[in-house]
């Protein structure tokens, strides 16, 4: 029997980790390769045409007219597109036919129509819809004051003229006849709803100021009342 030399012991125990080692490695490669994870087999598809597309300029608007006999005045007193706010500084909805204040009387009235169109064009035309803000009414002289004209305590105008407003929206809409001052209380007023592009709604204000109002001091009085139509897409 052959008896092994210490140094062939030592030798073989030396060497057979790195042989043990070098078949690890070689087997992991092999299923790395087997499996595609080393990239050989590896395919994509992009997509390059993504894309979100608004209206144009003129998809969203409204805009406001005096009315005249039945005829819209042109140009319009303003025409607001999307995030505008505008001011219509002509049309006086307390006067005649949209004319500047001038004194009226107990048992007079005054009537102004204005129209509202959808004035949106083109691919991807919004539609609409219309409300109306009333901001509180103020008199030049305050209520209880001495009026300089009559030299008696002003009466309340806001109080004593009454208005009423009349749509031609679907469903109608109207309001009054109330007091300027109530008018601003129970605002906003929602008009109409989805008002297609290239529709319009008139509205028409009449302004009384009534007999019984004829003894209450409200001489050399001037009111003012600011009024905000809102165009929202619907």
């Amino acid at each position: 029997m052959r008896i092994r030399r210490k140094s062939e012991v030592e030798q073989k125990q030396r060497f057979s980790p790195l042989l043990w080692g070098a078949g690890l490695c070689a087997a992991a490669i092999l299923a790395l390769g087997v499996n595609g994870t080393l990239s050989q087999f590896v395919a994509s598809i992009t997509n390059t045409n993504n894309n979100v597309q608004t209206g144009g300029p003129g998809s969203f608007g409204f805009s406001e007219s005096l009315v005249i006999g039945g005829t819209p005045e042109t140009p319009a007193c303003a025409q607001a597109g999307a995030s505008q706010s505008l001011n219509c500084t002509t049309i006086n909805k307390y006067g005649t036919d949209g004319a500047a204040a001038a004194p009226i009387a107990p048992g007079q009235s005054r009537t102004t129509t204005v129209q509202l169109t959808n004035t949106a064009t083109g691919t991807g035309a919004l539609a609409g819809t219309l409300a109306l803000t009333v901001a509180p009414c103020t008199q030049n002289v305050p209520v209880g004051t001495t009026n300089p004209a009559t030299g008696a305590a002003a009466g309340d105008l806001c109080g004593a003229v009454q208005v009423m407003i009349s749509c031609s929206s679907t469903p109608a809409f109207s309001v009054g006849p109330v007091t300027l001052a109530a008018l601003a209380t129970g605002s906003p007023y929602a008009i109409m709803t989805a008002i297609p592009p290239g529709d319009s709604v008139d509205c028409t204000f009449t302004t009384t100021l009534p007999a019984t109002q004829s003894a209450a001091n409200l001489q050399a009085l001037l009111t003012s009342q600011p009024m905000t139509w809102t165009w929202t897409q619907s």
